[in-house]
């Protein structure tokens, strides 16, 4: 990390490591004087995407950014702080809504990911003085169950965040998907809605 990226005048990096002897280099554009604190923590059982911790349809997750891992998708650069992930299986032709409101005053960055190697993300959003829900939207038309998912990073390098996190899921309209369209006939009539309506999807 640096200090050239809009984050102020600290460098500051955080990660989740094997026990065993590390290096750590500082560098500069110019001749300066540093401080370099170092400290350990334990990480949060889902402090990695491979440990993700599984939502329940429904069922809200209490979450926490402390002892967090290391922001490394770079689609939201001010969900600087540890983050935190979940994993969703989204039904078969169904769509299913994140909601995701923090709980304390922290703001939390919200990151929807196709899967633990995606170097972008299909969505991000955050919480602000005036929006406390991150609600996201993921769609799946095909016809077998597929997982995302939900990465949750405080937006402060030096506060952690609280929150919630809950999927509601609902079944897709037939045509829902433009390879499946609703045949109109010429000069009929179609009655419609729209809450079975499709999403973004991958």
């Amino acid at each position: 990390n640096d200090d050239d990226s809009a984050m102020g005048n600290n460098a500051y990096a955080r990660g989740v490591v094997p026990a065993g002897m590390y290096t750590v280099f500082v560098d500069s554009f110019s001749a300066s004087n540093f401080r370099l604190n170092v400290s350990t923590f334990t990480p949060a059982a889902n402090a990695t995407c491979g440990s993700a911790t599984a939502l329940m349809t429904g069922m809200a997750r209490m979450g926490s950014t402390a002892n967090g891992g290391s922001n490394t998708q770079g689609c939201r650069v001010d969900g600087s702080g540890g983050q935190v992930f979940y994993s969703y299986t989204v039904p078969a032709n169904s769509r299913v809504n994140f909601a995701t409101p923090r709980t304390g005053m922290q703001n939390v960055a919200v990151r929807l990911l196709d899967s633990c190697t995606a170097t972008a993300c299909l969505d991000s959003a955050q919480t602000t003085g005036g929006t406390m829900t991150v609600n996201q939207t993921y769609s799946n038309p095909t016809g077998m169950p597929r997982t995302v998912i939900v990465s949750v990073a405080s937006t402060s390098q030096t506060a952690d965040a609280t929150f919630t996190i809950t999927p509601t899921v609902m079944m897709l309209a037939p045509n829902a998907n433009c390879a499946t369209p609703t045949m109109v006939a010429l000069g009929g009539t179609q009655m419609g809605n729209t809450p079975g309506a499709g999403g973004a999807a991958a």
